[in-house]
């Protein structure tokens, strides 16, 4: 039980630190591979808790570290369901990460 309190601790925060602000949402993405199957990954696994990158079902997904982004995504907290190596690739989660970064960069 501790264990699980412990887990939970690092998530809650940064959801609550992160959960005010709003990326500068751009269209003119970098054009890159991994930028490119980043988004379709995204539109399959994410978009629908996650519209835009926004608050829906689950919280926003924005100026949350790329470790915590791992985290949430491999054990599930809260809401969120967790995605094994056999559902999301560690390459695709690479992927969708580098297309969360390219839509929050200023």
């Amino acid at each position: 039980m501790k264990l699980l309190k412990s887990s939970l601790v690092l998530p809650a925060v940064v959801l609550a630190v992160t959960a005010c602000n709003k990326p500068p949402i751009t269209t003119d993405l970098p054009q890159t591979e991994a930028v490119q199957q980043g988004q379709v990954l995204y539109m399959e696994y994410c978009q629908k808790c996650h519209p835009d990158g926004e608050a829906g079902l689950g919280p926003s997904v924005y100026y949350v570290p790329d470790f915590a982004k791992r985290f949430q995504v491999r054990h599930g907290v809260g809401a969120m369901p967790e995605f094994d190596e056999t559902e999301v690739s560690d390459e695709e989660l690479d992927k969708i990460i580098a297309y969360l970064r390219a839509l929050g960069r200023e």
